[in-house]
């Protein structure tokens, strides 16, 4: 039974404009919390053109686009965990198991028993006869003799 790679977490990219003629807002990086969005809108709001100010609306739209920024911040966070739970658990399920696999020193493929398993930048990775093995690098899966 071969083994498919697994997925990488995908980052999501967000920035809002502002729609106001005297101010707008640059791209919001995840460094912004609340507290700093909450210091940029008293500044424009104290440094607004009085004979021009902005409208009501254009607050609130501005509080609900930084309120749904910091929601996909945390769902896109979740979903990463959630990644690495779901590689761990597949990478656990393979201990004590022998493997194809391509070895990373040689690159011929052979088998062995995987021995134990991390999760590094990312990435689950294999300890296999010595050897760090990447997910990706693991061909298929072998009956064990003792089976």
């Amino acid at each position: 039974m071969p083994v498919s790679p697994a997925l990488a977490p995908t980052p999501v990219a967000t920035s809002t404009t502002s729609t106001s003629s005297s101010t707008s807002t640059a791209s919001l990086s995840n460094n912004v919390n609340s507290a700093d969005f909450l210091k940029l809108l008293v500044a424009q709001l104290q440094n607004q053109d009085p004979l021009n100010p902005v409208s009501d609306t254009e607050f609130l739209s501005q509080l609900a686009q930084f309120s749904q920024l910091q929601g996909i911040t945390q769902l896109n966070t979740q979903f990463t965990n959630l990644l690495h739970v779901q590689q761990l658990t597949q990478g656990a399920n393979l201990v004590g198991h022998d493997v194809v696999y391509q070895d990373p020193s040689s690159g011929n493929v052979t088998h062995g028993t995987v021995q134990a398993i991390s999760l590094q930048s990312g990435g689950l990775q294999f300890l296999i006869n010595g050897s760090t093995v990447s997910f990706d690098q693991i061909r298929g899966i072998t009956q064990t003799s003792g089976s």
